[in-house]
């Protein structure tokens, strides 16, 4: 598990760099595009309302699928820095801004996800603090290595420089899959964790209707339970003409309430 500590405090610290970066070129960036202070502050915080817009989608896809994650995440910082260096329009600002959120996003939580999954006992403080640490070291390098480079590069050309750490973390991903053990479970996966826990749902009902339609009873203790009565045949009326009619047997699932929802309910 050291390796992996190690692989995933490496890749946070080499994507890192860019977001340390940022702020310095902000100004020339302004400049060069002849933005409105309100098109600047919109490119500044399109990352920041990435990661937080995407921080509940990511949450729900790590739970299945932790390893495409932390393959997917890098890349798309990567096409963000690309998109945001290409310069362009305001619209093509923006979107670099906004790939570079959700793939740091897709990158922060990744890591915290595996080092909460795979580690356990004491250390596990101590690995989280590790990973943040390694994070915030990779933001301040990300400020000083800009701050020193020559001012004759143009801002796009300084980004790309000072984001060259990234392909780092990129050339480890294969280690770092190794180090992922993969799931056992078999079958498709689902893409979100909701899916799955509806497929439960549905799977349990089909279940009970299954069950049902064979006669049998179904307790679900403190709740209730579910069983089919039979109906004989017998005369009845139509409501609709007032002509007696035959109504043929038939059978009727019937629910019992539980003495311990009964004494729920009327509390």
């Amino acid at each position: 598990m050291t390796s992996l500590l190690a692989l995933l405090c490496l890749g946070i610290f080499a994507t890192t760099f860019s977001t340390g970066a940022f702020p310095a070129i902000l100004p020339e960036l302004a400049r060069g595009g002849a933005l409105a202070d309100w098109q600047v502050g919109l490119v500044a915080g399109a990352f920041g309302f990435a990661r937080m817009a995407a921080d509940i989608p990511i949450g729900l896809f790590l739970t299945h699928h932790l390893r495409r994650a932390v393959v997917v995440g890098p890349c798309v910082l990567a096409v963000g820095v690309l998109v945001l260096t290409g310069g362009g329009t305001f619209p093509v600002l923006v979107l670099g801004r906004l790939l570079m959120g959700v793939g740091h996003a897709l990158g922060m939580v990744g890591g915290l996800t595996a080092i909460l999954r795979y580690r356990t006992g004491w250390s596990l403080a101590s690995a989280l603090n590790a990973y943040e640490f390694s994070a915030m070291i990779g933001i301040l390098c990300g400020t000083v290595l800009i701050g020193a480079l020559p001012s004759s590069l143009s801002w796009n050309r300084a980004l790309l420089v000072t984001c060259a750490p990234q392909l780092l973390g990129i050339l480890t991903l294969p280690a770092l899959l190794r180090a992922l053990s993969r799931s056992d479970a078999p079958g498709p996966r689902p893409l979100f964790a909701r899916q799955a826990a509806a497929g439960v749902v549905n799977a349990l009902f089909a279940s009970l209707t299954e069950a049902l339609a064979r006669g049998e009873r179904i307790e679900l203790r403190g709740f209730g339970s579910f069983r089919i009565r039979h109906r004989n045949s017998r005369k009845g009326r139509n409501p609709k003409t007032g002509t007696n009619v035959d109504v043929p047997q038939k059978r009727v699932p019937f629910f019992k309430v539980g003495k311990r929802l009964r004494e729920l309910v009327n509390t």
